[in-house]
């Protein structure tokens, strides 16, 4: 009779595997098993990956997993010392091995939502979070909220391309044989390994800020092979359906504020320092007009809304109210 197939990715032995108890058979089951579809090999690396508890760092925090767990964990805990009859110490770990799987499989559906998989591509898409994620050459990508990028199952192998709409910060890992190549409406842009930040949210353009080392920018419609150099400070811009560029020097210290979380503010005017908030914070703020001429000195590293807000309001003694999910931010003025 002919041995029916063990499916690798419902038996369990994945785990099994990730915990060094697998035998020498099932070792050559999942290896066989990995060389027959490289979908497999990325199904293994991303499940090893959130069995590790990195690749995704965000999903834990948008989900309360920790918390979710640590209140599992307790009542194993507690079960094991209310309990008359003291439990094997065999089952004890059977119980927590199995609870570490209920909680890869939570990890699982939430990573379902926010990556997809096509024929050929992987979808990322961070929805109403900043998400952080891993390729798998190494590089990272930040994803500001409501941003998608797109990339084939074949990345690493003989191209790094992906296509990005939204805002992203990229940390790339250097391979001058494969470049990394970023595709955002008209902007094309192409580098060996740096870090930089892609703003295509923006209507009718995309801007391109150089945080460290170069990368190349061409736009699609003058002629995708002519491109332009951007060292660190610099920032490109392309004009969506036109033609027209611009590179100049990059004056905004919280372009990437949204990852970093960190603002600063050197005598910045209030109406930018709103708009910085609402991009950080994801919040709606209307601003008092008497309030456009102040100048805010501070530095924020982290903070909350919250306490951003109460820093604001001594400096400048205005009152804060809130409405409707919007922030009022009223006062006299400065001279």
């Amino acid at each position: 009779m002919e041995q029916k197939c063990l499916n690798i990715k419902e038996s369990g032995i994945l785990f099994k595997y990730f915990e060094d108890e697998t035998n020498v058979h099932e070792n050559k089951q999942i290896m066989d098993w990995l060389n027959e579809d490289p979908e497999n090999e990325m199904f293994f690396k991303e499940l090893e990956s959130l069995w590790n508890g990195d690749n995704i760092k965000n999903i834990d925090e948008k989900y309360n997993l920790p918390k979710a767990w640590d209140k599992i964990d307790s009542k194993v805990i507690t079960s094991d010392f209310d309990s008359e009859q003291k439990q094997p110490t065999s089952l004890k770990i059977n119980i927590r091995f199995l609870l570490k799987i209920a909680a890869i499989f939570i990890v699982l559906i939430a990573l379902w939502q926010i990556v997809k998989y096509t024929k050929e591509d992987i979808i990322m898409q961070s929805f109403n979070e900043t998400i952080e994620y891993i390729f798998p050459d190494g590089s990272k990508v930040w994803l500001n909220k409501n941003a998608v990028i797109k990339y084939s199952k074949r990345y690493n192998k003989k191209s790094r391309s992906i296509t990005l709409d939204g805002e992203a910060f990229f940390e790339v890992e250097s391979n001058k044989e494969i470049p990394f190549i970023v595709t955002a409406n008209n902007a094309v842009v192409k580098v060996t390994g740096t870090s930089f930040n892609i703003d295509a949210s923006v209507k009718n353009q995309v801007e391109v800020i150089v945080k460290s080392g170069e990368v190349k920018v061409a736009n699609n419609l003058v002629n995708n092979n002519n491109f332009v150099v951007l060292k660190k400070g610099e920032k490109f811009i392309v004009f969506n359906n036109k033609k027209i560029i611009e590179k100049t020097h990059n004056t905004d210290v919280n372009f990437d504020a949204w990852k970093t979380k960190i603002l600063v503010f050197e005598q910045t005017k209030m109406p930018e320092v709103v708009k910085v908030i609402e991009n950080v914070y994801d919040v709606s703020i209307l601003l008092d007009e008497n309030l456009y001429n102040c100048e805010l000195i501070a530095k924020f590293d982290n903070q909350s809304i919250e306490n951003v807000l109460e820093i604001i309001k001594y400096t400048f003694n205005i009152e804060i109210e809130e409405a409707d999910n919007v922030i009022q931010l009223k006062g006299l003025g400065c001279n």
